[in-house]
């Protein structure tokens, strides 16, 4: 199990708050080049890699993974490459904390 992240996407972003749809039309293209967001095409494919994946990309992307946009300045860690996030943020990798969540997961959905 992996979970994907769409990354940054404007339209997805900027449109949900209401004062800030007029910077998304109109700062989209400079963040864009900037990398700050990329197309919904590419967060979409992002999600169909995933699922369809084949075995150089589960190779990549082990069970456990957390899959999203590398943190660099290029990037500004909402768009760019498909990179693991656990070793930018020690929760990420943390067993217990895994097994905790399942759990809570679990009990959630028996009691519905």
């Amino acid at each position: 199990m992996v979970t994907v992240s769409p990354g940054g996407m404007a339209t997805a972003f900027l449109d949900d708050v209401a004062p800030m749809r007029y910077m998304a039309r109109n700062l989209e293209p400079l963040l864009s080049a900037l990398g700050g967001f990329h197309p919904t095409s590419v967060g979409a494919k992002r999600y169909v890699d995933a699922i369809t994946s084949d075995d150089a990309f589960r190779a990549q992307f082990p069970s456990g993974s957390v899959i999203g946009s590398p943190l660099s300045f290029r990037h500004a860690g909402a768009t760019g490459p498909l990179t693991d996030q656990r070793p930018y943020c020690a929760a990420l990798g943390a067993a217990e904390l895994e097994d905790e969540t399942a759990r809570v997961v679990r009990a959630q959905i028996m009691a519905n």
